[in-house]
């Protein structure tokens, strides 16, 4: 993690970073989100010839949702990323801030799961789901559960859902992009508009 430096509620953070020299590979949510979309999206043209870059896709796939709702959420205040009691945490920090020099910001940065940063995102209308993609999506996070907490087993899975999964994920993510495209350039949009179109098979 980079070291803090001061706090703001700009997000994302100001190209004046001094963390975006040579020195440093550096990505934020938004960006995050479209490369793993563009990840699983070109993986995707290999599965007919290796059925296991399925269990890559899934990764890439979970990760993409999981960052577009955390850019979705925070596109204009990053702390709406946080659960009710961090953020009621941050709340008091900017008040307290005003009148104290010394305020210091919360030193927790922990993100909600994804089930509830899906609610978070439909409560505030910035998502809407049908049951069939909440089904999936829980499908989503149980496959990448298992394959980022690995056991000394064989582990197989029916490859029928996963079309199904990648669609509901893309339609998804087409929600919460409109939330948060501003912060990319033309170029990336458009790699994600081609993303998007190959993940439900258009």
């Amino acid at each position: 993690m980079l070291p803090l430096g001061k706090v703001t509620r700009c997000w994302p953070p100001s190209s004046a970073s001094p963390y975006t020299g040579s020195m440093y590979a550096t990505i934020n949510p938004d960006r995050l989100a479209l490369r793993s979309l563009c990840r699983a999206a070109n993986a995707l043209e290999q599965v007919a010839a290796d059925r296991t870059i399925w269990f890559f896709i899934i990764l890439d796939l979970h990760r993409a949702l999981y960052a577009a709702l955390v850019a979705a959420l925070s596109a204009f205040e990053f702390d709406r990323a946080y659960g009710p009691e961090h953020r009621e945490q941050w709340s008091k920090f900017w008040e307290n801030s005003r009148t104290d020099p010394n305020a210091r910001p919360p030193t927790s940065t922990r993100v909600p799961f994804l089930e509830e940063l899906l609610a978070m995102a439909q409560a505030e209308r910035l998502l809407r789901l049908t049951q069939e993609q909440q089904v999936d999506f829980e499908r989503l996070k149980t496959y990448r559960g298992n394959l980022e907490h690995v056991k000394p087993d064989n582990w197989s899975l029916p490859i029928t859902d996963l079309p199904g999964i990648a669609n509901n994920v893309a339609l998804a993510f087409e929600q919460l992009f409109e939330r948060f495209q501003h912060h990319l350039e033309l170029d990336e949009i458009d790699q994600t508009n081609s993303a998007l179109r190959r993940l439900k098979g258009g």
